[in-house]
Order: C-alpha cells, then sequence, then structure tokens
C-alpha cells in the first residue's frame, strides 16, 4: 500500500520483479490502474497504455527508463 485516502480508499501498489515496471490503483474506485515511477508518481496515459498492451519483457528495458521520466502533469493521485 503506497498511501491512503478517506475519499479514495487505499492506494495499491503492483511490482513486477522481472521488468521493474509499477502500477498502482484504488480498488474501491473504478478508476483504472496507471503507471507509476519508483517514487509513486502517476505516469502519462500514453504510458500506463503502452505497458498494459505489452506482454511483460520478462527484463530491465532501457526504454522502460526513458518512460518512467514521463510524468503525468496533474499527478493527482
Amino acid at each position: 500500500m503506497l498511501d491512503w485516502s478517506a475519499v479514495r480508499g487505499s492506494r495499491l501498489a503492483h511490482y513486477c520483479r522481472r521488468c521493474g515496471r509499477r502500477f498502482t490503483r484504488f480498488p474501491l474506485l473504478a478508476h483504472g490502474v496507471s503507471a507509476i515511477d519508483g517514487d509513486g508518481h502517476n505516469l502519462e496515459n500514453a504510458v500506463t497504455n503502452q505497458w498494459l498492451s505489452e506482454a511483460c519483457p520478462r527484463t530491465f528495458k532501457e526504454e522502460d527508463n526513458k518512460d518512467r521520466k514521463r510524468l503525468r502533469e496533474s499527478s493527482s493521485q
């Protein structure tokens, strides 16, 4: 669990040990899943959509390191 809000509930983080991709979601809300960086900041929607549409690369990718710098402008978690 990354954090908790009385309004939104718990924000859960999921981490793949194979590729290092991280995702977050609020189980109580129907907001879906968002890709996050190592500090829990939301990444751009394009990164989330790409990572969710691809199969796990099963290894760390240099392109993912570039994607982790693409933070969502209004990173409201």
